[in-house]
């Protein structure tokens, strides 16, 4: 017996919009179908200063410090797993650092905030 397959995307569970803290203007989108997957979606292109890169970055609201998602292309969208991360939040922070080339030397965020959102259960 056959049976249709949807492959509609998923509804997500949770969205985040990205602004430029100067501006206030919408760059990345998050959005989350389950609590362990993300998607990170670019709504234009920046580019990084030479010699540098954007860098991703989450903290809920009882975590010590923010924890790196990783470096991100900008205009490429990422799907990124959290698996080695608790379970996605209301209200967890989000945020897009401008960092050396090769990321954080620290683990922790040191260059300006580019893009910072905060998670909304939808």
């Amino acid at each position: 017996m056959l049976t249709n397959v949807s492959s509609e995307p998923a509804t997500p569970e949770y969205m985040v919009v990205l602004l430029a803290p100067q501006t206030q203007s919408a760059w990345w989108v998050v959005q989350a179908a389950n609590r362990q997957e993300i998607e990170l979606i670019p709504l234009g292109t920046f580019e990084a200063p030479e010699g540098k890169a954007l860098e991703f970055w989450t903290k809920a609201d009882d975590w010590q410090a923010p924890v790196s998602l990783g470096l991100v292309e900008s205009g490429q969208p990422v799907r990124m797993r959290l698996d080695e991360l608790p379970p996605l939040e209301d209200n967890q922070l989000f945020e897009l650092t401008i960092e050396d080339e090769t990321g954080s030397a620290t683990g922790l965020p040191t260059g300006p905030i580019a893009f910072i959102g905060r998670a909304v259960e939808i």
